[in-house]
């Protein structure tokens, strides 16, 4: 099927029906390992763009993919003879918020000993922005690792500080509730059957963490796909204006594969605020912290749910507990739970 969305782009000019049947042309080639053709279908899908050839390389390769409806999620190695470039190429929406990244965070981010992959080169088509960074040799943290480096990184990742008068150039960036609406589905649906008042116990909690919790920048996606050891940070495609626990929330919940009782989630919690302090209050930080935490464990679950591993089942109902106790603490809502 492919291969004929091939053919009738490079020699017919007829395009795709639409951007994610285009993706996955993209995808399916780079799969089979088809460089030539790879290159002509992006030429022929935007006739403006200018990418790297592999004809001009030592060596090309593919590696790696993703799931983004923004990008092109077949990736290139690219090893020229001055320098090794990984390419990624973007649709043209995304060139604000690339140039934004590049020109007002990175800066600050490397300020903070967070390494991330220079820009170096990009080349912006009608349709298509391709991106060259700077190659890194990355090397993956082991299990008993990635906890602890992860929230390392993300406690420097919200030291970033921008000033008021900032430009966020695409509202994307800002938090919302749409930008986890799965995993919080995920929660609601587990739960309901327990917590009667689940939904409104969530949504109170969403409310209360918009309006008193602080936002600043956040990962997005601290996977251990995405981190890695010497402080190196890849893939800052969901990167945004979030609260503070965000990206510890879901830290945590990626790290729960062997099982996390609430009693060492509390000593989790009182570590993390150590490196925070300064940002929050305490009550706003427990607050959000089990609220991200109880919605990213489950939408963990939901992952792994066919791998055979071993989620602990009952941290994320004792969060959601927890969270009611707090919130009732602090006077905002009447006893969900």
């Amino acid at each position: 099927m492919y291969y004929v969305s091939a053919i009738l782009l490079i020699l017919f000019k007829i395009p795709p029906k639409n951007r994610a049947h285009f993706r996955r042309l993209a995808a399916s080639l780079a799969k089979r390992g088809w460089m030539r053709t790879y290159e002509r279908i992006i030429i022929a899908y935007d006739r403006d763009i200018q990418i790297c050839s592999y004809s001009d390389c030592r060596e090309a390769t593919f590696e790696g993919s993703g799931f983004s409806t923004a990008v092109l999620n077949s990736y290139r190695k690219l090893m020229l003879k001055e320098q090794v470039l990984f390419e990624k190429i973007y649709f043209n929406e995304r060139k604000k918020i690339i140039l934004f990244f590049r020109d007002t965070i990175q800066p600050q981010l490397i300020e903070q000993g967070v390494k991330t992959a220079r820009l170096v080169r990009l080349n912006e088509g009608d349709k298509l922005f391709a991106t060259y960074f700077e190659y890194f040799d990355l090397k993956t943290l082991d299990s008993d690792e990635y906890l602890e480096k992860a929230t390392d990184v993300a406690a420097r990742i919200v030291k970033v500080n921008l000033s008021e008068s900032t430009d966020i150039p695409n509202s994307r960036l800002k938090y919302n509730k749409n930008t986890f609406t799965d995993a919080l589905e995920n929660l609601q649906n587990e739960l309901e059957f327990r917590v009667p008042d689940i939904s409104n116990l969530l949504s109170e909690s969403d409310i209360y963490i918009s309006r008193y919790v602080k936002r600043c920048l956040n990962h997005g996606d601290l996977s251990d796909k995405n981190t890695f050891k010497e402080g190196k940070v890849i893939d800052w495609d969901n990167f945004g204006w979030y609260p503070i626990g965000y990206d510890f929330g879901l830290i945590i919940g990626l790290s729960t594969q062997s099982g996390l009782t609430l009693e060492e989630y509390l000593q989790i919690e009182q570590k993390l605020y150590h490196k925070v302090s300064d940002l929050i209050q305490l009550k706003d930080f427990q607050i959000s912290l089990a609220f991200f935490t109880a919605v990213f464990i489950r939408s963990q679950r939901v992952t792994v749910r066919y791998q055979n591993q071993n989620i602990n089942t009952q941290l994320s109902r004792e969060l959601v507990q927890l969270l009611n106790k707090r919130l009732l603490k602090a006077g905002v809502i009447s006893d969900y739970v």
